[in-house]
């Protein structure tokens, strides 16, 4: 057997103890204890208030939108960056650290330590000490250090506290979980009953961690490559159960092939029926030629022994390797030859050491391969991603020492000796390894960013008198949104949250807004093509503005910002009599008071989406690009020839009469200033021709940069009840040089 099924008790006396010396190991046994609690803390606290990624401040406001949780949950454009993997079980949890978050910040507390990351690593202390003491049967001492051993690594020490996604920390616990469901399937003798229900526990554990996070998929591969490998290898006295064995395999193939159906069509179907869209596989698909460059597995096997120098105290790989062996032989000899150990048993576990090695090393290169930052800034190694990998580490250990049955006292205090130097040896690393962190490129980014929401959070809850050098954006005041100029270089995040959370709570102008997506608007009206830029935009700015709830427009022409104020801004701002209603001057800021809004007209009741085949398209230009508006894909588009003139327009004729209700437009983010000036939709039927929409295109824009975020924003238009056989929409603009483009095209009916 791989595993022993019996040892001596871990805490009984053993071959040379002597009463004296079980007192002292029973005392250092109880103190040593304290060791892995504290490294525990001081990962928690690592980063202070903790540090926030900035892929983390988007996903936290798209949690906090009025959206049904299932359509958050399956929206990878969203919460992915609209790459999708296939990993939705991770977005439950980073759903409840969003809404930790917001509860905590409600009560006055802005912390960026994730809640995931705290109950991950408990989590993972808890589940490690049961499966350690009760199925590998490890004395507490050596339990104690082995977990101390995993917790002191800069992995996840810097790890727990970053609020950035939950997917590598809950893989890690339900990896931790799988491994010990299998072998409590091994060591244990169960009814049959029992054992069915275990199984199907075994099966979900796995399943949940492939949707965890595209990692776990591959380590469930390499485990039953690994387990396949031990059946094949393990002499037939050592083998298990052949009917467990034959279940496990089954198992595994189940819950691989299950993963894969969800993959290519449960999730896709749900996130079109919750959505409207299809998600992009390209982040999935991996040019397998590359791993023929020699270079890629010299990069792999680079980060691959960074993460052993992690575990092993900055000790060389090499010395490592030779010390485990050493042990491992040493023991060998003196203990095995007694129980008459098999070299067969030998040659097996060298081969599944090197098959895991093999596995690792792979995993490494395919991870490059897909996303090269990984090997390219300096602290993806540092945190996050490799995580699991100590997970596994910590795993093999225990599992070693489990095959090896270390029962004599000089044994163990042998290896504890060994784990405590590379333990303190990890620790005195940290200063060093958290500058490394620091001083690259992207974490340095998102120190530099938190410290910035932390300061400036304390002055403004403080009324410090800098809190007026804070750069600000959009806020919520009492009487709605203050929105000021010119728009800075950079989101304050606590008061996006607050719009957010006054967009949630359904009172006040903010209820209004479409979405909580501030910062992306802020993008959207800070870039090159910003409206701000074409006096002939302000006016339906502040009607986009209004309708998000926004009541104030503060403006300090002096000060220096991202973009800056053109010279007709504050006239074109006077000159929008019919929506500033005061304007007042104090302290060299400009302040416009606006009219209320009333909300643009919102269908409510069911529509389903018309397919493409059931309508044709005609267009005033570029007829040979009509069909990249319905080619699925968000990349291609369909463009007038030049700049807006007024003229363009794109005509649906329908099979058959329909009750139109929404149309929805999708712009891409590298074209976001190509969006219809002034837009008219047209009905057409039997009966004549009606209007059922007139306006810019500018609002309705601005409502979809706040409800998708700027990786899928899209002007959507409801529309009144209509019998229509002809829909044509007219951009009846103007524009410097913009043209007018779309890049899918969807419609709904009742």
């Amino acid at each position: 057997m791989l595993f022993r099924r019996m040892v001596s008790g871990p805490d009984s006396q053993n071959e040379g103890d002597k009463p004296g010396r079980l007192d002292i190991v029973g005392l250092l046994s109880s103190a040593v204890w304290l060791l892995p609690i504290l490294l525990a803390i001081h990962a928690v606290g690592f980063w202070g208030l903790g540090l926030v990624d900035k892929e983390a401040l988007v996903f936290i406001l798209s949690y906090l939108a009025d959206r049904p949780l299932a359509a958050m949950i399956f929206d990878p454009s969203l919460n992915d960056w609209a790459a999708y993997q296939a990993r939705e079980l991770s977005y439950v949890i980073d759903y409840f650290d969003a809404q930790v978050l917001a509860r905590l910040y409600s009560s006055g507390v802005l912390l960026f330590i994730p809640t995931s990351g705290v109950l991950g690593l408990a989590a993972i202390m808890l589940l490690y000490v049961a499966g350690a003491r009760r199925l590998l049967r490890l004395d507490r001492t050596t339990t104690a250090f082995l977990l101390s051993w995993f917790l002191s690594t800069i992995v996840v020490q810097s790890s727990t506290a970053i609020f950035y996604r939950s997917a590598k920390i809950l893989t890690s616990v339900l990896l931790l979980l799988f491994l010990f469901q299998m072998v409590s399937l091994l060591k244990i003798r169960r009814s049959p009953v029992a054992s069915r229900w275990a199984l199907v526990v075994l099966f979900l554990i796995g399943l949940c961690m492939c949707l965890a996070d595209r990692q776990g998929l591959f380590f469930l591969l390499l485990f039953f490559s690994m387990f396949v490998l031990w059946l094949v290898a393990s002499p037939p006295s050592s083998r298990p159960d052949h009917r467990t064995s034959m279940a496990i395999v089954g198992v595994s193939v189940a819950a691989i092939v299950s993963t894969s159906l969800y993959n290519q069509l449960v999730a896709p179907w749900l996130i079109f029926q919750l959505n409207g869209y299809r998600p992009d596989f390209s982040f999935q698909s991996v040019d397998l030629r590359g791993l023929l460059n020699p270079a890629l597995w010299q990069q792999a096997w680079e980060m691959v022994r960074r993460q052993a120098d992690f575990l092993l105290g900055d000790v060389p790989i090499w010395g490592g390797t030779v010390l485990a062996i050493a042990f491992y032989w040493r023991h060998a000899v003196t203990e095995g030859t007694r129980r008459g150990w098999p070299r067969r048993d030998l040659v097996r576990d060298s081969l599944l050491v090197f098959a895991f090695a093999g596995g690792l090393l792979l995993m490494t290169a395919i991870m490059i391969l897909r996303h090269p930052y990984v090997y390219n800034i300096p602290d993806h190694s540092y945190w996050y991603y490799f995580l699991p990998v100590h997970v596994l580490f910590l795993f093999g250990a225990s599992l070693l020492l489990n095959r090896l049955g270390v029962n004599r006292l000089a044994w163990r205090v042998g290896l504890w000796l060994i784990i405590g130097v590379m333990v303190a040896t990890n620790i005195r690393m940290y200063p060093q390894a958290r500058t490394v962190m620091v001083e690259s490129r992207y974490i340095s980014e998102q120190v530099a960013r938190t410290e910035r929401i932390l300061a400036g959070y304390d002055q403004l809850a403080s009324d410090d008198p800098g809190a007026k050098n804070v750069p600000r954006w959009v806020s919520a005041e009492r009487f709605g949104g203050m929105l000021r100029l010119p728009v800075v270089s950079d989101d304050f995040f606590p008061d996006s949250l607050e719009a957010a959370l006054a967009t949630r709570s359904g009172q006040g102008p903010l209820a209004h807004a479409s979405g909580p997506h501030w910062p992306s608007v802020l993008s959207f009206f800070g870039r090159v093509t910003s409206p701000l830029n074409d006096p002939t935009q302000i006016a339906p700015a502040l009607e986009a503005w209004r309708e998000a709830g926004i009541r104030e427009v503060v403006v300090e022409p002096g000060r220096s910002g991202y973009l800056p104020l053109g010279a007709g801004t504050l006239t074109a701002l006077r000159a929008a009599t019919d929506q500033v209603v005061g304007e007042t001057s104090t302290g060299g800021l400009v302040r416009f008071s606006l009219a209320d809004a009333p909300p643009p007209f919102r269908e409510t009741g069911k529509v389903r989406p018309v397919p493409s085949t059931e309508f044709a398209l005609t267009a005033s230009d570029a007829d040979d690009h009509l069909r990249f508006l319905v080619d699925g894909d968000v990349n291609t588009e369909w463009f007038s020839g030049g700049r807006q003139q007024g003229s363009e327009w794109i005509s649906l004729v329908f099979d058959r009469t329909r009750d139109v209700a929404r149309i929805r437009l999708d712009l891409h983010r590298r074209s976001f200033g190509d969006y219809p000036r002034e837009l008219t939709i047209e009905s057409k039927a039997s009966t004549g021709t009606s209007i059922l929409y007139k306006g810019n295109g500018l609002s309705p824009l601005v409502r979809g940069v706040l409800r998708d975020n700027f990786l899928r924003s899209a002007i959507e238009v409801d529309l009144p009840a209509n019998q229509s056989d002809v829909l044509t929409i007219r951009q009846t603009g103007q524009t410097h040089d913009r043209p007018w483009s779309i890049y899918e095209l969807t419609v709904w009916e009742r």
